[in-house]
């Protein structure tokens, strides 16, 4: 059963991430692959397993501008040796968001 309730975007996108400890701290930084993104949320594939209730999101555009939002992890499992799906819900604010969304699909769009 779908339980989504926006569409998502199938997208390819390098990213980095900083994950947040409960306290506010950066526990720990990574990067890796953004697969698919809504206006709810996105799926982040990573070679480690993401530990933590919220992380920051940083992309770059290909004119070189970096665009950022925030999120909760809603999930991360193993999908094979060595790669991880993690879920993501955005928290930001819905102009950040929006902004974050729009111009990551203009720009890594795999399906248009």
């Amino acid at each position: 059963m779908e339980r989504r309730q926006q569409p998502r975007t199938s997208i390819q996108c390098q990213v980095y991430f900083i994950c947040v400890s409960a306290d506010g701290r950066e526990s720990s930084q990574d990067i890796g692959v953004a697969r698919d993104i809504s206006s709810g949320g996105m799926m982040l594939e990573t070679t480690t397993p993401i530990n933590t209730m919220d992380i920051r999101i940083i992309a770059s555009t290909p004119d070189n501008q970096q665009i950022e939002t925030s999120g909760g992890v809603i999930y991360s499992m193993q999908v094979g040796e060595g790669r991880y799906n993690t879920g993501i819900f955005f928290q930001s604010d819905s102009e950040k968001s929006a902004r974050f969304i729009e111009q990551l699909v203009l720009a890594y769009d795999v399906g248009g």
